[in-house]
């Protein structure tokens, strides 16, 4: 009985670190994936800033999509690259076509 005992005892001592460590891993999940957002998006409301809200999982990717294929289809304005030439000026006018949510957003939540 002694020795089953001893067998037993690195058998237990193990299940017990497997469990505690699923334990603190899924608390740690918690944390990043729902207390930490919410904390977060509450410290901003409280500062007056508002933004759309994120889903679950994909956060704000599904409306970047959207607003980005929108912004695509319509058809971007002509540059004379003769006169950028002759006044050896330079357009930075790719933030607002690569970030194009964050102009719309802007625009809504101020």
């Amino acid at each position: 009985m002694e020795i089953e005992q001893l067998l037993n005892f690195p058998a237990k001592i193990i299940l017990s670190l497997v469990f505690g460590g699923s334990l603190v891993f899924f608390a740690h999940l918690i944390n990043v994936l729902l207390l930490y957002p919410r904390k977060l998006r509450s410290k901003f409301q409280s500062q007056g800033i508002k933004g759309p809200s994120p889903s679950f999982l994909y956060g704000n990717l599904p409306d970047i999509k959207k607003i980005q294929l929108q912004n695509q289809k319509q058809p971007r304005p002509e540059t004379n690259n003769q006169e950028l030439e002759e006044n050896n000026a330079l357009q930075h006018t790719w933030p607002s076509r690569v970030f194009s949510h964050i102009k719309q957003w802007q625009i809504e939540y101020g």
